[in-house]
Parts: C-alpha cells; sequence; structure tokens
C-alpha cells in the first residue's frame, strides 16, 4: 500500500464522501475500493469519514406535518369513520291523481341528486389533490434543507481534519430555541485553544451570530461572529484567550431584532457536563 498520495487521488477524494454513505454508482465503488487497497492516504480518509457517518442522524431535526395539514386529514378521517345514520324509506303516495305540474316539477329534483353527488366528489378530489401538491412541496423543502445539512456537515469534518490532522476533536452543538432546525460543531485542534466553527440550517432571517464563552463564576467572552449565507451555512476559525477545557460552555448568540429586543441563544455546547457529543479522531 502506498503511504503518499499518487495522481488518481484528487479523483478519487472528489468520491470519497459520497462512497462513505454508500451512494455512489456500483462502477465508481468498485474504482474507489480498488484504490484504497493500494494508497494508505485515501484509505485512512474513508476511514474518517466513516468514523463520522453515525453522527450525520444529529444534522437534521425529524420534521412532522405541518399542523394545518395534519388537522385536516384528522378531520376527514373523522368524518368517514363517522356511522351514518339510516334514512327513512319514504312513503309514495300514487301519483295516479297528482296533478301533472306537480309530477313534473318533482321528476328534475329526482334527476338533480346525481350532479350534486359528482359536484361533491369532484370538490373532494380537488381538495385532495391540492393537500397531496402541498404535501409534495414541503417534502421537496425538506429534502433540500438536509442535503445542504448533510454536504456542511461533511464539508465540516474534512476541513477541520486538514487543518488539524489526527489530533482534530470534534463536538457537536445542541439546540437551544425550541422547534429551531439549526446545527453545528465545533472543532479544535491539539493545543485545544484554536477552534473551527460550522454552522448549518440556521435561519434564513439570520444574517451573523455571535459566538459567547462562558465560565461559571466569571463573565461571558464575546469571541467574535459567524457570518451565515443565504442558504443558511456559515462557518469561522477563531483562537480562543485560553484552552477549551477552562470554559463551560460556548454558545451561539443571535443579534435583537429590534431596540426592545433581548439577544437569544440558538445553539448551546455543554463543556461543564461534557453532555456535548465528542468523537476524538484517530
Amino acid at each position: 500500500m502506498t503511504a503518499h498520495p499518487s495522481s488518481d487521488c484528487a479523483s478519487i477524494r472528489d468520491l470519497i464522501e459520497v462512497h462513505a454513505l454508500r451512494a455512489l454508482e456500483p462502477a465508481d465503488a468498485d474504482r474507489v475500493e480498488e484504490h484504497l487497497l493500494t494508497c494508505r492516504a485515501c484509505d485512512e480518509l474513508s476511514r474518517s469519514y466513516q468514523t463520522f457517518v453515525p453522527l450525520l442522524g444529529m444534522a437534521s431535526p425529524s420534521v412532522g406535518p405541518a399542523r394545518e395539514v395534519r388537522a385536516s386529514l384528522l378531520t376527514t378521517i373523522r368524518a368517514e369513520q363517522a356511522p351514518q345514520p339510516a334514512r327513512p324509506t319514504p312513503v309514495r303516495a300514487p301519483q295516479a291523481w297528482l296533478p301533472a305540474r306537480l309530477r313534473a316539477w318533482r321528476i328534475p329534483q329526482a334527476l338533480s341528486a346525481p350532479t350534486i353527488g359528482l359536484l361533491l366528489l369532484l370538490g373532494g378530489i380537488a381538495v385532495s389533490s391540492q393537500y397531496q401538491l402541498d404535501g409534495q412541496r414541503d417534502r421537496v423543502a425538506v429534502l433540500q434543507q438536509q442535503n445542504i445539512g448533510l454536504s456542511s456537515h461533511l464539508e465540516a469534518i474534512r476541513i477541520g481534519k486538514e487543518t488539524y490532522g489526527t489530533g482534530v476533536r470534534v463536538m457537536a452543538f445542541s439546540q437551544a430555541a425550541p422547534g429551531s432546525p439549526a446545527s453545528g460543531l465545533l472543532m479544535t485542534g491539539p493545543d485545544r485553544q484554536s477552534a473551527l466553527i460550522s454552522l448549518w440550517n440556521v435561519p434564513a432571517a439570520t444574517d451573523s451570530l455571535h459566538i459567547i464563552l462562558g465560565s461559571d463564576g466569571e463573565e461571558d467572552v464575546a469571541l467574535g461572529s459567524v457570518e451565515i449565507d443565504a442558504s443558511g451555512v456559515g462557518s469561522v476559525q477563531v483562537t480562543l484567550p485560553a484552552a477549551i477545557e477552562t470554559y463551560d460552555s460556548v454558545r451561539i448568540v443571535q443579534s435583537p431584532t429590534s431596540a426592545t429586543s433581548s439577544s437569544a441563544d440558538l445553539l448551546v455546547l455543554d463543556l461543564a457536563s461534557q453532555s456535548a457529543p465528542v468523537v476524538a479522531a484517530d
């Protein structure tokens, strides 16, 4: 096995991330596997990606149907399952003695019932089709956002490996705001004082976020800010005043939206209790 990258490594490394997710075409997958047997550098990179694949579930929160759609579906199901009252059989009087005008009026009324039923059926189909179309659009939007989050997650890990080498330590932020899809990682090098922060799925209305270091009994330290692009992704490399173990928490804070509002935590990394998921690269 070759220890140094070969001329094929550049093209193979473009496929390694997708290969770790088992999403390559068979021909490309065979090509990557054959290369990994002979190249130690690419094999180590592939193993590092496979180490972080189980963490991808933390990148995107689960998404349920919209409240309005759920309520409408439940109402429709209850209506269909409700027992229908028995309709009494009308007792018809012999029509021989009815005036001709009355008999002529009753016939169109009877014939209009199927027409009304057909209109109701068409209306129900139209409403159902609209709900299905809205649901498809919602699912496409969710999948697009998850794809952005997945790509950002893998790219952050790749950059962390390249920046800090095998001594990189990866810690995942937790959501501080209920219902927020925002996620992120903090990676530190062997000195534990240089840090790379990568965020994704940040709400679109956010332009920048502030990084706050917290320590019990001490004043919070404002470390800097992270610029967020239109897709809700942002990253920044910072230098901590002291080693990461010195602090109890790292908070990602939104700026106040108005003069009367206050800042709010979006993400938090709890270092004091070590509740943050931690992965130390080999």
